[in-house]
């Protein structure tokens, strides 16, 4: 199933947005207030994913993509004014692009490297998909059947930390949480930050990263064909509790 909301957001993140016309007056409107609503979100999004040092996720979830208004009929079949203008202008163009009689796919091939991959390497991956990426791993894990793994939690400090230029300015001490993702025995990532709870996400999301681009999990994980008991109780209850600190 297509996500409009997806859809909407890459045909502005491409500049696609831009490239229709001649349309109404309500229709220009409608579709710049949209981009300048994503463009918003996204702002806000990579300030947090700066803060928590990760990668910037959905900032478009929520929104809904502008409609065609019912002057404007962008297609001549399209008579009811209902459809999603972006998301039918991003649809029509791989229709278009992938019918029988193209001579060859390089066409499709070149919209899906040039606008769709771009999009969907930077946004849409394991980790960015996670709203709470604990979750995300704790039923990943468990999908797979597995049951040794856990999160090794480590406090350093307290440490001092330089700041200012040149560190002139007053020095401040303070506690590293260090946090480490196992699996089966083996430190699979690992993260560190003053926050507890900070430092539990990033080291989630570093550990979906890994399992995304490998096949690391169904390398070393034989929970399936030799079940292990866990001394330290559910491992999923566990893991899901550090990500609250």
């Amino acid at each position: 199933m297509v996500s409009n909301s997806t859809l909407g957001a890459i045909a502005v993140a491409s500049r696609l947005s831009g490239h229709i016309f001649p349309a109404p007056r309500e229709t220009v409107l409608s579709i710049d207030s949209y981009s300048k609503n994503l463009t918003a979100r996204q702002s806000e999004e990579n300030k947090r994913a700066a803060e928590e040092k990760r990668a910037t996720g959905q900032y478009w979830r929520g929104t809904e993509p502008p409609k065609v208004c019912p002057s404007f009929t962008f297609f001549p079949h399209d008579s009811r004014g209902s459809k999603k203008i972006l998301v039918h202008f991003v649809k029509s163009i791989i229709g278009v692009l992938s019918m029988p009689n193209c001579s060859s796919l390089a066409s499709v091939e070149s919209f899906f490297d040039n606008v769709l991959r771009p999009f969907y390497d930077k946004h849409i991956t394991l980790s960015t998909l996670a709203l709470r990426p604990t979750t995300t791993l704790v039923e990943l894990l468990s999908a797979q059947g597995c049951q040794s793994f856990d999160i090794k939690k480590e406090a350093f400090g307290p440490t001092t930390r330089c700041q200012g230029p040149f560190f002139s300015h007053t020095n401040q001490s303070i506690v590293l949480i260090l946090n480490s993702v196992l699996l089966h025995d083996q430190v699979l990532a690992s993260a560190e930050d003053q926050r507890p709870s900070y430092a539990v996400i990033r080291a989630c999301h570093s550990a979906l990263d890994s399992l995304g681009k490998s096949h690391l999990l169904s390398s070393c994980c034989d929970c399936r064909t030799h079940p292990k008991k866990n001394a330290k109780g559910n491992p999923f209850d566990r893991l899901l509790a550090t990500e609250d600190g």
